[in-house]
């Protein structure tokens, strides 16, 4: 998909996940803990943040697999998403991933601790894929995506809370699974 379908899709599942209400205690709360700025807006932030990072997802509700394609054509960094949302894919098929309350907000640190144990076995199996997979020159195409000024600015721009929160699951997952 483009980035246009990327923020429609991350929107519109961004909406079905709150009420109103829901989305206004939650901004409420996180103002009063610091943790988002006075006047801040969830959504927005979160929006701006996760169109800035998405290379891909997989769908469980769906189940259906999406990989961005900001250049319009599939290269490295296309077929190293892949990897990893095809590994979401199987673990949906084995594992049923929307009945491990991956985001139950009644029970978020569970839900959290949860989606690091995905991500991270996600992660593992897209890093071993492009070891296997990739030449040295692919493999420095992929990372110099990585440092996309662009990309790096929606990491920067994002409350703390919202990087923290996003980065978890892949970083410690990584480690929890390893």
């Amino acid at each position: 998909i483009d980035e246009t379908t990327l923020r429609t899709n991350i929107a519109a599942e961004f909406d079905a996940s709150y009420t109103p209400q829901q989305l206004k205690d939650t901004e409420d709360l996180l103002i009063a803990l610091g943790l988002l700025p006075a006047g801040a807006s969830l959504r927005q932030a979160t929006l701006d943040f996760q169109a800035g990072q998405i290379a891909g997802y997989y769908s469980p509700e769906k189940d259906e697999l999406y990989v961005v394609s900001r250049s319009g054509g599939i290269g490295p960094i296309e077929e190293a998403t892949y990897a990893h949302e095809f590994t979401h894919q199987l673990q949906d098929q084995h594992f049923d991933l929307e009945e491990l309350g991956l985001s139950a907000t009644d029970e978020s640190d569970r839900s959290l601790g949860r989606l690091a144990l995905v991500e991270g076995d996600a992660t593992s199996a897209q890093g071993t894929w492009m070891t296997t997979n990739l030449d040295a020159k692919e493999l420095g195409e992929l990372f110099g995506a990585a440092m996309d000024p662009e990309s790096l600015a929606a990491l920067q721009r994002a409350p703390r809370y919202l990087r923290d929160t996003a980065l978890f699951p892949y970083q410690d997952g990584l480690s929890f699974v390893t």
